[in-house]
């Protein structure tokens, strides 16, 4: 997980040329006991793939989030 400035300015300048892997992503975030995974983009793109990825997490977009969450 990126938890400090010095490791998100990493992966950012490793995925300008490098792409980045969702689905190891998305295995590590649901290995921290995290529930939910934002999807902040556009479209749907991350929440459609992820029901491929075996990870105990629900997907929301920000387009309905308090849907969702009941808020």
């Amino acid at each position: 997980l990126l938890v400090d400035t010095e490791s998100i300015k990493k992966f950012i300048a490793q995925n300008l040329s490098l792409p980045i892997n969702w689905q190891k992503v998305i295995e590590i975030i649901a290995e921290n006991n995290n529930q939910y995974i934002a999807e902040c983009g556009p479209g749907l793109t991350l929440t459609r793939n992820g029901r491929f990825i075996d990870a105990d997490v629900k997907y929301i977009n920000v387009k309905n989030i308090q849907k969702k969450l009941n808020l």
